[in-house]
């Protein structure tokens, strides 16, 4: 990756037409007080999100292929204004795609949480944990250390869960099956969301409500 492609995917005003487009629907919906989904492709692409995840007055404002950096810079779009009373985050995956460092991707993590908890300090936060993919299996020790450090961060605080898919998605510790990816390796296939529905449904009973 050369350094003009490097800033242009570091630039979070590259969302900013679709960020604004997904406040503006939750707005006019008037949402109060939902549920927030907040990630990149791997929410963008699961239909019927909410529904698999058995989740009541939930928002999908979820964005491309972006990371935990695009999602601290428009959170006062996607969530400050909203005043969420639960958030489910999947993100970092791609930060560590783009070469950012792991101690990083899991401070991001931490500091979105710090600030939605300084003007809501009630609201229930949920990390989903980093994915294993084929495309991205060379990333798999970053990805088990930005887990690690938010599976910490998370079991001290009874507002936090560490909602972990890494059980179902390489239960051996082996690189995932192909049938859980589209062609790409790294996008989930049917199979895979269906798998992740399995497993994050019981993780978040009695959690968000």
């Amino acid at each position: 990756m050369d350094i003009e492609e490097y800033e242009r995917l570091s630039d979070p005003m590259r969302w900013e037409s679709d960020v604004l487009g997904r406040a503006a629907a939750s707005k006019e919906a008037n949402a109060e007080s939902p549920t927030l989904l907040l990630g990149s492709s791997t929410f963008v692409m699961w239909k019927g999100i909410e529904e698999a995840l058995e989740l009541s007055n939930a928002r999908n404002h979820s964005f491309g292929g972006s990371t935990i950096f695009d999602i601290l810079y428009y959170l006062d779009r996607l969530v400050l204004d909203f005043a969420p009373k639960s958030l489910i985050v999947c993100s970092g995956d791609n930060d560590l795609g783009r070469g950012r460092r792991p101690l990083l991707v899991a401070h991001d993590s931490i500091m979105l949480a710090k600030l939605v908890w300084y003007l809501f300090p009630d609201t229930k936060i949920g990390f989903v944990s980093i994915k294993a993919s084929a495309a991205r299996w060379e990333l798999k020790a970053e990805q088990d250390e930005v887990n690690r450090r938010v599976k910490e961060f998370c079991d001290g605080d009874d507002r936090l869960r560490y909602l972990d898919i890494v059980p179902v998605m390489t239960p051996d510790g082996k690189k995932p099956v192909d049938d859980l990816f589209l062609e790409d390796g790294l996008h989930l296939s049917e199979k895979g969301y269906e798998l992740w529905r399995s497993a994050l449904v019981p993780q978040l009973q009695g959690f968000i409500s």
